[in-house]
């Protein structure tokens, strides 16, 4: 994008490829180029998104704002506040709509520039199609994740004239390329035509740690979402028992809740709760996050209280202190680095999100299928509940679509809290929203235009081919 600035981009390839400066060579026009396929490789690694849109938890109803002067974070209160209450005013810091589009624009550069040239290093041509394969997989995920934040949500009735985002397929050669937005449907169509290009050049045995790559089942859990958020139910259902042919591996939340939790050991816990050991995690990165600095001054004390008692999830919660009894989420391992942000291990895809995508397609399909949808929804909670009965859902108590999926969606959200699921269910299901700002309640009505996030202003400012989102 305009706004990127390539230098910087350059300039962390060569630093991630420092290790073997003897391997890169300088073109007559100055640019760095690595040489060998394991240098793309290796860019390839830094290029995968992380924790950007975990941003949008602040716009759900997981989240209330206490006004707790004497102990929220000031800073953290002013950059998070306009973001809770949906304003299009806020301050551009690492949290933030403005860095969520620079870093996804930036990944898919990086991606860009392996699809450019990796065919031309030395390498075998099975890691090249491999590399190649991470590449379109990872350029689709961010281009998906940027139109479903920055445009309207998919209507197959209006996609072809809604403004989507710019599609960036190749690198910029003389930094005057102008974008314009593409609607909403050509994204969604090279988001697809791109998740089937790396589906079939995929080799997971160049991995040494899977899960942070996109493999066969990632990839499968990928279009799970893609086709759910189509409401394409049939092809979203095939794909998610595409997973659960491979795995379905419910998290065993007791075993790692007796280890660390009874005794006291919350931050092993949380950072337990995300590692590469755990089955049911798909897809993760290693990435920044703000949900799990204590006093932040968005706690999640009334969400918290919609669990039963009986629930093991209801206990995930942990406060800082009793002066002002604020609870916060125990999911991530919240590892402070030398700039004063927060670390942890992020998931993109779970199984348990498929699970509930698979559930919400049943019910929604053709004729539908309450009693699987409702077995699905019930392995989940009976790896909840100890030591009492938990609430399966019953099948044969609902009788029409509306009322079991209330109930499927309550439940997914208990489940996937605070892992940067909910807005996108808020829209799309065009759910209202109320927030308290610390002397009053916001509402966020159905079809209000602040749905879409706004393009950030420093795109707006460099680009005029890029028009902003309806206010």
């Amino acid at each position: 994008m305009k706004t990127l600035n390539k230098f910087y981009i350059l300039l962390g390839i060569l630093v991630l490829c420092s290790s073997c400066d003897k391997f890169l060579s300088v073109n007559p026009d100055n640019r760095v180029r690595p040489t060998l396929t394991t240098d793309y490789q290796a860019i390839m690694a830094g290029a995968y998104p992380g924790g950007e849109h975990l941003f949008t938890e602040l716009y759900t109803d997981n989240f209330r704002f206490y006004n707790y002067t004497s102990y929220n974070n000031g800073s953290t209160v002013t950059w998070f506040l306009p973001l809770y209450l949906w304003s299009d005013e806020y301050v551009p810091n690492n949290v933030s709509p403005d860095a969520t589009w620079r870093n996804y624009y930036n990944y898919i550069y990086k991606t860009n520039i392996i699809l450019e040239q990796i065919d031309d290093s030395e390498g075998t041509e099975q890691l090249k199609r491999a590399v190649k394969a991470e590449a379109h997989l990872v350029r689709a995920y961010c281009h998906f994740m940027l139109v479903n934040i920055f445009a309207k949500h998919y209507n197959a009735n209006t996609a072809s004239n809604d403004l989507g985002v710019p599609i960036v397929r190749a690198t910029e050669k003389d930094n005057q390329t102008i974008y314009k937005r593409h609607t909403v449907q050509e994204v969604y169509d090279f988001v697809e035509e791109e998740i089937f290009k790396g589906l079939a050049l995929l080799d997971e045995s160049v991995y040494k740690v899977p899960k942070h790559h996109f493999t066969n089942v990632a990839t499968y859990a990928f279009l799970s979402r893609f086709y759910l958020f189509k409401s394409n139910w049939e092809e979203s259902l095939r794909y998610s028992n595409m997973v659960f042919d491979i795995n379905y591996s419910i998290r065993d939340i007791f075993t790692d809740f007796d280890a660390y939790f009874l005794t006291s050991q919350f931050g092993t816990f949380a950072y337990e709760y995300f590692s590469v050991s755990k089955p049911n995690v798909l897809l993760m990165n290693y990435s920044m996050e703000w949900i799990s600095y204590f006093r932040s001054g968005f706690y999640a004390n009334e969400f918290k209280s919609t669990f039963a008692t009986g629930d093991i999830r209801f206990r995930m919660y942990t406060n800082n202190g009793v002066t002002y009894l604020n609870w916060n989420t125990s999911k991530y391992k919240s590892l402070l680095s030398d700039n004063g942000n927060r670390y942890s291990d992020v998931p993109l895809f779970v199984l348990e999100e498929v699970i509930f995508n698979a559930a919400e397609a049943y019910v929604k399909k053709d004729n539908p299928d309450f009693e699987k949808a409702a077995a699905l929804v019930n392995d989940v909670i009976e790896q909840r509940f100890r030591d009492v009965a938990p609430p399966y859902l019953d099948a044969s108590s609902y009788s029409d679509v509306q009322s079991i999926f209330a109930d499927i969606l309550i439940e997914k959200n208990r489940e996937l809290c605070y892992e940067g699921i909910r807005w996108f269910d808020l829209k799309r299901l065009n759910i209202p929203i109320s927030h308290y700002d610390g002397t009053k309640y916001v509402d966020l009505p159905a079809d209000d235009l602040r749905r879409v996030v706004q393009i950030p202003l420093s795109e707006l400012s460099a680009n005029p081919d890029i028009f902003p989102n309806p206010r």
